[in-house]
């Protein structure tokens, strides 16, 4: 009975040997599997786009969009201009939040691969025609996309592009030595153009950062800076990128 005993429990510790090490290889397998997964998923490429190339939004609406082929939690969302626009996951869609009129890009990025959706804000105001605003331009597109209007000549010695929306609203253009448009000045008549109507108007545009008597000043930091001032006819609005380019064009 002893070496039966023996035997069994022998043969017990034998099976006991063998089941650790079947455990142990499988686990050794399922970990080098979960290994190949991870490593597989690192270079897995997603095809993933908007819903839309483009869209249009206006000035206080807020919208949703789709991202095709992902889930947008997954994604790195962002404004390329968060001054224009805000964005933000909500469910599986993306909200985007107006805050200025103007042109910015969303953008979903995943693992180094990226796709936009491009947003224009329109504001539901238009304070008076609208000049030319895209620094850099040429003179020969100004005048091209001006050539619908009236245009001055130019008189002693002065070399920028004056022309009239109408006689009550004159814009004049300055340039750079290389013929690229620096600075704006318009020039309204307050009899058609109320003072508050182009307050409200630019504040769709652009922050207002400070106002002394009836001087305005508005801004779209890095891009544009704007003065507003409201004389006893006129009301004359400046543009350029700094107040240091704007009064040496136009001295006020």
């Amino acid at each position: 009975m002893d070496y039966e005993l023996r035997n069994k429990l022998n043969n017990i510790d034998k099976m006991k040997k063998i089941l650790f090490l079947m455990t142990a290889a499988l686990m050794i397998i399922g970990c080098s599997s979960d290994d190949d997964n991870n490593n597989s998923d690192e270079g897995e490429q997603i095809d993933f786009h908007f819903d839309k190339k483009e869209i249009t939004a206006m000035y206080g609406e807020d919208l949703l969009i789709g991202l095709m082929g992902i889930a947008p939690s997954k994604c790195n969302i962002y404004s390329s201009d968060e001054f224009i626009l805000d964005v933000s996951n909500n469910n599986d869609k993306i909200k985007i939040v107006p805050h200025y009129a103007g042109n910015a890009l969303v953008i979903a990025e995943y693992k180094n691969v990226k796709d936009t959706c491009s947003v224009k804000v329109k504001p539901t105001l238009s304070y008076a025609e609208e000049p030319i605003l895209t620094l850099g331009t040429s003179r020969a597109e100004v005048r091209k996309q001006m050539s619908q209007y009236q245009h001055s000549g130019t008189v002693g010695g002065y070399t920028g592009e004056d022309y009239y929306f109408n006689t009550n609203s004159k814009v004049r253009y300055q340039f750079d030595t290389n013929d690229k448009l620096v600075a704006i000045k318009q020039e309204l008549t307050k009899s058609s153009y109320s003072i508050s109507r182009v307050k409200e108007g630019l504040s769709q545009r652009y922050k207002l950062k400070s106002n002394s008597g009836t001087v305005y000043w508005y801004s779209h930091p890095d891009i544009m800076t704007v003065r507003v001032e409201e004389q006893a006819s006129k009301v004359y609005i400046w543009f350029a990128k700094d107040a240091v380019i704007m009064g040496l064009y136009y001295p006020w």
